[in-house]
């Protein structure tokens, strides 16, 4: 987390203020998709929509999220996958837009068709 503070900082030097405020939050990956020790689909969607709720009672328009699945190993990809897909019919539906980061080094041809099947844009 330090060091994508320390990163984003960079380019949004007020990083502080919006962190303090929780405008921004960054949160680990091993908390977000794996806080119970392993990926489950629906903890994840509903903790979106949980803060997508939180954004929309403190004012504002809706919740902006980027993903990053660098953390992804092959047995977890189709469950992931599907999550996606339902992801993006979420998003969809409510006030969130997002961007998922995949590793191009790390997915094959089939990979990057479930990537480009399960999204809007890519």
């Amino acid at each position: 987390m330090k060091n994508a503070a320390r990163t984003l900082k960079r380019v949004l030097p007020r990083l502080d203020s919006y962190l303090e405020r929780g405008q921004i939050e960054i949160i680990p990956y091993t908390q977000w998709y794996l806080g119970d020790g392993a990926f489950e689909a629906s903890r994840v969607l509903n903790g979106w929509i949980k803060k997508c709720d939180e954004a929309l009672a403190r004012g504002y328009g809706g919740l902006r999220l980027t993903g990053d699945t660098l953390w992804l190993e092959k047995p977890t990809w189709r469950d992931f996958a599907n999550y996606e897909a339902t992801l993006d019919r979420t998003t969809s539906k409510a006030r969130i837009k997002a961007i998922c980061t995949y590793s191009l080094d790390k997915c094959q041809a089939a990979e990057v068709i479930d990537v480009v099947k399960n999204h809007g844009y890519t």
